[in-house]
């Protein structure tokens, strides 16, 4: 397929300081900011090395998007987040015209 584009989605940043829930605290034992970090700047200079593979980013549109994560979880975001940033990245007709900031 020699008209394919390829494309990198990075990582979304990791927020544990909204993990709320003291049963899940054995499922985030290992949850870094500083982990995260190093693995999306590895992935980003592997997809430039590997000759500039576009990187849509992830990481750095959540890093400061604690606000949008289910509550208690600081891996996943609301299905809400997900669909605004589905529409920054890839614009509809049907998605553009919502208003994503007004709920």
């Amino acid at each position: 397929m020699t008209d394919a584009h390829i494309y990198w989605k990075s990582m979304a940043a990791m927020h544990i300081n909204v993990v709320t829930v003291p049963h899940a605290l054995a499922h985030v034992r290992y949850m870094s900011g500083t982990r995260a970090k190093s693995i999306y700047d590895a992935q980003v200079e592997l997809m430039r090395e590997l000759h500039d593979i576009p990187v849509v980013d992830m990481y750095n549109i959540t890093y400061e998007a604690q606000e949008h994560m289910r509550p208690g979880d600081g891996r996943h975001y609301t299905v809400f987040f997900n669909v605004m940033l589905l529409d920054y990245f890839y614009p509809t007709k049907e998605l553009s015209n919502v208003a994503v900031f007004s709920q």
